[in-house]
């Protein structure tokens, strides 16, 4: 008979007995189920023809399986809301746990002559949750296993999750089998075995290609309603109960006695702090009892002098060495010990003077090693570097023409230091001449700079500057023309 898709259909205890007789799609339709569901949801979660599916439900009906609104009994009331959910499946744990443990005997922390303290509120119960371990879950197979077969209508994670399962299928326990724990009640147990039957039920991929996984899933789901069978024997879980219990006994009392450590080492070491102080103060004021100004006066005088003068020592012997570097630095710890000292002072502007040459001169060979193999971003820093140390033209040119595709206010600044700095070189007898070539592309790295700043006065000039030394310059004239036209 057709059945009222709004209605409600609930799964019944019975079902998870292992007592029904039903098929394997009759199993399919009924994990299908979750919570209080609506007719037309499983119909269509089924993914079978209409008719087949609702004939299935009747069956369930029939079998006891399942109860539908209006058409029976309906399930008992529950609490509303995830908090009553939770407190309702707490106090059936704790109940179980109680219950079977009165059969055997006591707890470990609570001894059989004393009464039992009466459960309080909901409070308690999450406390004695603390300890819960997560579900069991094994790990994945290898991702490069062999069996795995991407042309499966399985998903290749969930091959890798069912192959272990298939693996391990001999040795889990019916709680590792569906990720329990021994103090889960029967609805627990029912709910696990739906969720589980999603995944395992060989009608989950009703008409597909399943390959070697078509029998692996029917042994898994077999296995598991094997496994909801046993649990549902209460001599075989109490022994997994108790194991359960001793087990949350023992994390509690190593928490108990690692807490106690920490409280007595935090102790000691107050006390050792405190001792520790004691002999500070008492230090201080032997200290402050014994000393005598004037000898100490003349002892830090001493002192100083014969500082400042390893300091100078080192700083020659190392400037003779040829390292300039090092010498600036023994002249800067002597300048801090006696920052009066002149002849210091001069010695150490002269040989820092060197020294930064030197790092300048090293940091634009590295530059034009990167740009060489067109690494321009680790060359950049390089050519910023060399400048800033020694602001010659030909530093501050190479940045400049680097720097501006990302920072043109710098670039200009730069180029502008580097059109005074060529000025003073080429009028300077004593610098080394540089050809007309090397002037004239230094004088096109700037032309290119200023035109890039909007400078196109000073952008001509450089250009025409270039071509005077190298006529025949094509990007000389290009640029020339470039700038024409705007």
């Amino acid at each position: 008979m057709p059945l009222d898709r709004t209605r409600r259909v609930s799964v019944t205890p019975k079902a998870t007995s292992g007592k029904l007789d039903i098929g394997p799609q009759d199993y399919f339709v009924l994990s299908r189920i979750d919570g209080a569901s609506r007719v037309g949801d499983v119909l269509d979660a089924s993914g079978l023809p209409r008719a087949q599916a609702e004939a299935i439900l009747d069956r369930l009906l029939a079998a006891g399986a399942i109860e539908i609104e209006g058409t029976g009994q309906h399930p008992a009331a529950r609490p509303s809301g995830h908090a009553g959910r939770d407190a309702a499946a707490r106090r059936k744990r704790r109940t179980l746990a109680q219950g079977l443990g009165n059969r055997t005997s006591s707890p470990p922390d609570r001894p059989a002559n004393k009464p039992k303290p009466e459960p309080e509120a909901d409070t308690e119960a999450s406390a004695g949750e603390e300890h819960r371990p997560p579900p069991f879950e094994l790990p994945p197979v290898d991702p490069d296993d062999e069996r795995l077969d991407p042309d499966l209508a399985i998903p290749l994670d969930e091959q890798q999750r069912l192959l272990a399962l298939v693996d391990r299928r001999e040795e889990l326990t019916p709680f590792e089998l569906l990720g329990l724990h021994p103090t889960d009640d029967r609805a627990e147990i029912r709910n696990a075995f739906r969720t589980i039957s999603r995944r395992l039920h060989p009608d989950a991929y009703h008409g597909r290609n399943l390959g070697s996984f078509k029998e692996h899933l029917a042994h898994l789901f077999a296995a598991a309603r094997e496994a909801v069978k046993k649990l549902g024997d209460e001599e075989f879980r109490r022994p997994m109960v108790e194991a359960y219990e001793s087990e949350r006994t023992r994390v509690r009392e190593e928490k108990e006695r690692r807490e106690a450590r920490m409280a007595a080492a935090k102790a000691a070491a107050q006390e050792i702090r405190d001792k520790q102080q004691k002999v500070e103060v008492d230090a201080r004021r032997k200290a402050r009892a014994t000393s005598r100004a004037r000898a100490q006066r003349g002892r830090v005088l001493a002192n100083l002098a014969g500082r400042v003068g390893q300091h100078i020592t080192d700083a020659e012997k190392a400037e003779r060495a040829g390292n300039h570097a090092a010498a600036a630095n023994h002249y800067r710890l002597a300048l801090r010990v006696d920052p009066n000292n002149a002849d210091v002072k001069a010695k150490w502007d002269k040989v820092r003077g060197k020294a930064r040459k030197e790092r300048a001169k090293e940091a634009f060979s590295r530059a034009l090693s990167y740009l060489e193999l067109g690494q321009s971003e680790d060359a950049l820093p390089l050519f910023v570097e060399a400048a800033d140390a020694d602001p010659t033209s030909e530093h501050l040119a190479n940045a400049a023409e680097l720097l501006r595709t990302t920072n043109i206010e710098r670039a200009r600044e730069m180029a502008m230091g580097a059109l005074n700095a060529l000025q003073r070189e080429l009028n300077d007898q004593k610098t080394k001449p540089k050809g007309p070539g090397r002037v004239a592309e230094l004088r096109m790295m700037l032309a290119r700079t200023f035109r890039d700043a909007g400078q196109n006065k000073t952008a001509r000039a450089q250009a025409k500057a270039a071509v005077d030394l190298v006529p025949d310059l094509p990007e000389a004239r290009a640029l020339l023309n470039s700038i024409k036209k705007k």
